[in-house]
């Protein structure tokens, strides 16, 4: 029978105690370059660039009154397809038209199919052509008041002389309001708008008269011209209501709603000139031609400046992510933001598709040479001790991540650094850079930090565990009962 000592020869000691040495940074590296490969995974990666593009850039943030970041646009159009006269409005010329059509076409156009939908089918389903922006609030706003006082006006004068006006068309709605006490009463013959007796009482003849056409211009805004009609059965009231609303209240509210695309001149006619472009490079392929860079401009026209600077962020963390943040530097087209930029390099090439690509290389490697080196390890311990220096090993190559990461997980939201000043003169360039750099770090997304410190203190308590098993096993060794032979 082998003696101890002929089954671990004192170099094994030696290799034991180089082992532990090499695994501990070794195991901690692949530790840290796990957390990193999560981190810089394509989702995660761009929420967090587009925190520090947002404190770079706006470092007031969205809400202030900064106005959009600027960036160059891109425009987009499919040759031989229909063109989109303006941003967030379904309303197109096709291609056939394309080379001879204005501006002034196009506010016609866009006027004209906003109209027919009103009194085709009521506001709603026209401002579903226009589900948000600018001129979407413009809308908004029209049809809570000078649309129902355009309509209103124009079926009074209408309709009124045929009887409204002078009380000649009037129901005996006071026998009405006997008959059926508490219930809504129809104070015109013909026409089915009902109205409650307390009101109609405090009412002139004419008074009356002009209640019903508001009521029936609510209705054709509504609802549509056909809803109006159904409500009326009186045929001179009805061809009054017909006419006026198909030819006068189409023709006003067209003339109004051209009023309100005059602010939209310029953006229309730089789509029609665009599309011009791509039409005429008829020697490339038939696909989308982009004509600039980022944030296509069919995304940004309409909205806030907050809303545009949550896409202009967003896109501009897309490019840090797939190609670095020198390319989003250049597309930036104001110098001094641009510049503000190129400073933070180093934490935006932190987080792109080619740093993710290196982790993951490296925690594979790290983790294989932990591997082996563990393997080693345990082959030169020896019973029970395999579980010791597995778990200090362990331990150890977490202990200090999990000292520097889980404090400032718990503490960095506490933190307090001013914002950086944007007038580089007052400190200077290296000032700046500092400051900047100090403020982007602690003001980095906390989930970073989470993650970073979860992972850290998994890897220590799992060698906390090893080592608290073996002290377990040694315990129960000590106070089990001694076989009698």
């Amino acid at each position: 029978m082998y003696s101890n000592s002929n089954r671990n020869p004192a170099w094994y000691k030696d290799i034991k105690w180089l082992t532990g040495l090499l695994l501990v940074p070794t195991l901690a590296l692949a530790t840290l370059f796990f957390s990193l490969s999560q981190l810089t995974n394509e989702t995660p990666a761009k929420n967090t660039l587009e925190s520090v593009l947002q404190l770079t850039l706006l470092p007031e943030g969205l809400e202030a009154d900064t106005g959009l970041v600027p960036v160059q646009q891109g425009f987009a159009y499919v040759p031989g397809e229909p063109l989109r006269l303006l941003p967030g409005v379904d309303v197109y010329v096709d291609a056939t038209e394309l080379q001879a059509f204005t501006v002034a076409d196009a506010k016609g156009r866009i006027a004209g199919v906003i109209a027919d939908r009103v009194i085709a089918d009521g506001a709603a389903d026209a401002l579903s052509l226009v589900p948000e922006g600018v001129l979407r609030n413009q809308l908004d706003e029209a049809f809570e008041s000078t649309v129902p006082l355009l309509m209103t006006s124009l079926l009074e004068a209408s309709m009124l002389p045929s009887g409204l006006d002078d009380g000649s068309r009037l129901a005996n709605w006071q026998l009405q309001a006997q008959q059926n006490p508490g219930e809504l009463v129809q104070p015109v013959v013909g026409v089915f708008i009902f109205a409650s007796p307390n009101e109609l009482s405090q009412l002139s003849d004419r008074a009356i008269g002009e209640l019903v056409v508001r009521r029936l211009a609510q209705v054709v805004q509504d609802e549509g011209l056909a809803a109006a009609q159904d409500l009326i059965t009186n045929s001179n009231l009805q061809s009054r209501l017909t006419t006026t609303v198909d030819r006068d209240v189409r023709a006003t509210l067209h003339e109004f709603l051209q009023t309100l695309l005059v602010a939209q001149e310029a953006t229309i006619e730089d789509r029609l000139t665009k599309a011009r472009d791509v039409v005429a490079q008829l020697d490339q392929p038939e696909e989308t031609v982009g004509l600039l860079s980022i944030s296509n401009a069919e995304e940004l026209a309409g909205l806030s400046p907050q809303e545009a600077n949550r896409v202009v962020l967003r896109d501009l963390a897309a490019v840090v992510y797939t190609e670095g943040g020198f390319a989003a530097s250049q597309l930036v087209t104001d110098a001094e933001q641009s510049q503000r930029l190129q400073r933070v390099l180093p934490t935006l090439n932190t987080f792109t598709r080619a740093r993710h690509a290196r982790f993951v290389q490296l925690t594979w490697l790290a983790g294989i040479i932990a591997l082996l080196l563990l393997v080693v390890l345990l082959f030169v311990s020896t019973g029970l001790n395999r579980l010791l220096h597995t778990g200090v090993v362990i331990a150890v190559s977490a202990l200090l991540g999990s000292s520097v990461f889980w404090p400032l997980q718990q503490n960095v939201a506490n933190w307090n650094v001013a914002i950086p000043t944007v007038n580089l003169s007052s400190e200077g360039a290296l000032g700046y850079l500092l400051d900047l750099l100090t403020y982007v770090s602690i003001r980095l997304p906390a989930a970073l930090f989470d993650v970073l410190a979860r992972n850290h203190l998994i890897v220590l308590l799992s060698g906390v565990s090893l080592i608290v098993l073996y002290i377990l096993i040694q315990l129960f060794r000590l106070v089990r009962p001694r076989r009698r032979y």
